[in-house]
């Protein structure tokens, strides 16, 4: 009773209605279940999560001995977010009855939570029950890929194949393998049929497009698309995949005659290639670009190609000095995005609450007994979008002790997968980890960098907001170096808010919620920097682009590196860069970004009292 009375009641009366379900789920046929258990997965994917687990905790209260149904319910309470729950059904359904099916879902579900060394016995043993069942021979290949025993995932894949030759997802991954093994010419031959079996393939068009640079000079690359995938009704996605990885690599001419190809064969799907046009050079006055772009916006029908042409003739109008125009195309593209993505400023705020509540300083600053305290292989660039991170990481990754591995979703990803394997909240259950669960997440990290550059000593994961994690990086990775880049608050809420951001990025769609969740971040590296003295390096954008080399003197000198010249001639370094600052990264060192708000100060004054004025 003492219990029940702490509860709020809405707490009394959510657990009620839990208890009511389980009741309901007591003596309950197979049949019934085996209903519920549709109804529960078609709610899942109806994103009706919540629907969906009521049906879950009725069929937990009395979940039988049937394996079949065990195995499908742990696979469901898995997606539903209740992982530990499901591996115990999953178990137990495997205990009760061995068939290749059951043990195949039991080692996806292992593969999703990362348990890599358990999944792979689970899909041999499907293997060993039924040589001739071909997707655990496909997701054995997978988890092997993803632990790089790159012979042994080809070997999977050819064996799956075997059996079922029509199988495109494998062929994709095979011509993947296949290119990391450093064989692209018999990766384009399995690339090719994984095309010929599934055209729209994302995957494998941009492998591809991958597989293509390795082949071929970027002039020749064009033609061999054209004539080796001219059994393809349309090419528009390959040639916009091309185009993309032209642009990242800084092949301009070559990404702009690629878009142009592709918007030949495009029906839908046009606005992104407009935008990445528009970013990849400066629109003048006699360019014929902004009529063709409004008149493209007339006749979309999407909402994303629209979006994307409005941001885009937001960036065409500016280069030609027609600030108002520009302004109307800018606010009306954020407008189409936050639409489709509604936001709420509170959410954003309660979750800054409860990270401060997360990692206190007793929690980041304990030690516990790991073999990664003195790795400093990871460095972490932080700040808001736009705040200078890509011209960091550029002048960085020039380095050659340096590899610039871009913004990496792997430390979000790896701290979900460990609290949601440990079945705590997300991301409160945080707190509660074990000193061996938070060994095993910054060793997981470490390994995924390792696998990304094996040769680098050190790597730059430069995700912005990963600002939110500093605690967590503390404590897991003690070793690694945090860079944190401040830029003018105006210029920095001004450049978010005229390039298209999508969620989970949804303040930056309104000018006002922009400058208070600024503060909120500001508020959240104050905690940080009082939290972890002398641990975060800072780099001021303002005072990189004027004084580079002192900056970058200090920047190299924090990361324990010895100074090199090219580090001062970044824009020259060939590596793929994938940001909005597509042009810009190809160029020298410039000041004229600094205070460009300005030239929009009337428009912009509610972003600047809620900078000004909003109290945290």
């Amino acid at each position: 009773m003492a219990a029940r009375k702490i509860l709020s009641k809405k707490a009394r009366k959510s657990l009620k209605k839990k208890k009511n379900l389980r009741k309901k789920g007591r003596g309950m046929s197979d049949s019934v279940r085996e209903q519920m258990l549709r109804d529960g997965f078609a709610l899942f994917h109806q994103n009706n999560p919540a629907a969906a687990n009521q049906k879950l905790i009725a069929l937990l209260s009395s979940p039988g001995d049937n394996p079949v149904l065990l195995n499908q319910l742990g696979v469901l309470a898995h997606m539903l977010g209740q992982s530990k729950t499901g591996l115990l059904f999953l178990r137990r359904s495997v205990e009760l009855k061995q068939t290749a099916p059951l043990y195949n879902n039991l080692g996806l579900v292992m593969e999703q939570l990362a348990l890599f060394d358990e999944a792979v016995p689970a899909y041999q043993k499907a293997i060993r029950l039924d040589p001739s069942f071909a997707p655990a021979h496909y997701n054995l290949g997978n988890v092997l890929q993803k632990q790089d025993r790159l012979d042994e995932a080809i070997g999977a894949y050819q064996k799956a194949l075997n059996l079922q030759p029509d199988h495109a997802g494998a062929h994709t991954n095979l011509a993947a393998a296949l290119m990391e093994q450093g064989n692209p010419e018999a990766a384009e031959k399995s690339c090719q049929q994984a095309l010929r079996l599934d055209p729209d393939s994302s995957a494998a068009g941009k492998i591809w497009c991958e597989i293509m640079v390795r082949l071929a000079e970027p002039a020749r690359i064009l033609e061999l698309c054209e004539e080796r995938l001219a059994f393809l009704s349309r090419k528009d996605k390959i040639l916009g995949n091309m185009a993309d990885l032209f642009a990242d690599m800084g092949h301009r001419n070559e990404a702009l005659l690629a878009y142009r190809k592709a918007l030949k064969h495009t029906v839908s799907g046009f606005g992104s290639m407009y935008l990445r046009m528009a970013m990849l050079k400066k629109i003048s006055s006699t360019d014929p670009l902004p009529a063709e772009m409004e008149q493209a916006l007339e006749r979309a029908e999407k909402v994303e190609d629209k979006q994307h042409l409005c941001f885009a003739l937001g960036k065409a109008y500016e280069n030609l000095e027609q600030y108002d125009r520009a302004f109307n195309f800018i606010i009306r593209g954020n407008r189409l995005v936050r639409a489709t993505h509604p936001f709420t400023l509170e959410d954003e705020q309660n979750f800054h609450l409860r990270l401060k509540t997360i990692f206190s300083r007793e929690w980041c600053v304990r030690d516990h007994a790991t073999t990664i305290d003195a790795d400093r292989t990871p460095i972490f660039i932080v700040g808001m979008p736009r705040s200078g991170t890509t011209l960091v990481e550029q002048i960085l990754a020039a380095h050659s002790l340096v590899h610039g591995a871009g913004e990496l979703t792997e430390l979000d990803r790896l701290i979900s997968l460990t609290v949601n394997r440990a079945g705590l909240p997300y991301p409160d259950g945080i707190a509660d980890l074990g000193p061996d669960e938070l060994d095993k997440l910054g060793k997981a990290y470490l390994t995924a960098l390792r696998r990304i550059a094996p040769d680098s000593g050190l790597v730059v994961d430069k995700m912005p907001h990963n600002f939110l994690w500093i605690g967590l990086i503390r404590r897991v990775l003690p070793g690694a170096t945090i860079i944190h880049c401040r830029r003018d608050p105006m210029d920095t809420c001004w450049s978010i808010y005229k390039n298209i951001f999508q969620p989970p990025h949804g303040y930056a769609q309104d000018l006002v919620e922009l400058g208070r969740y600024y503060r909120l971040y500001q508020d959240l590296m104050d905690y940080w920097r009082n939290l972890l003295p002398g641990r975060i390096h800072e780099v001021e954008y303002e005072k990189m682009v004027r004084e580079p080399e002192e900056e970058t003197r200090k920047l190299l000198d924090h990361c324990g590196l010895p100074w090199e010249d090219s580090c001062l001639s970044f824009y020259r370094h060939k590596r793929k860069v994938q940001t909005s600052s597509l042009a810009q990264v190809r160029e020298p060192i410039y000041t004229s970004s600094v205070g460009k708000w300005r030239q929009y100060a009337r428009q912009l004054q509610p972003l600047r009292e809620a900078l000004e004025n909003h109290e945290k």
